[in-house]
């Protein structure tokens, strides 16, 4: 198991990063995988604090570049201002 690099741990810390992982290992879990899933949790509250405007924005963002004009920029806006920020713009 990886701490990370050298030039952001010190002797010191990677000790004490191992001496934790091997507390986890002595109680039967495994720090790999606790690492992982305090990740993944860490991923699943950011993406519930996302709500579907901001959503929609940043599709229209990262693919309205590659649509065919400003034109369908604009119409894809102006619908999900029209119909579906009115009933799921707030959600999360």
């Amino acid at each position: 198991m990886g701490v990370g690099r050298v030039a952001l741990y010190g002797l010191a810390d990677a000790r004490a990063l191992a001496l934790d992982a091997k507390r986890l290992c002595h109680q039967g879990i495994d720090p790999i995988e606790a690492r992982g899933q305090a990740r993944s949790q860490m991923r699943l509250q950011a993406a519930k604090s996302v709500t579907f405007k901001d959503a929609a924005e940043k599709y229209i963002g990262a693919h309205g570049a590659a649509w065919s004009g400003a034109n369908v920029r604009a119409l894809w806006k102006s619908t999900l201002a029209a119909y579906a920020e009115p009933v799921v713009g707030g959600c999360r």
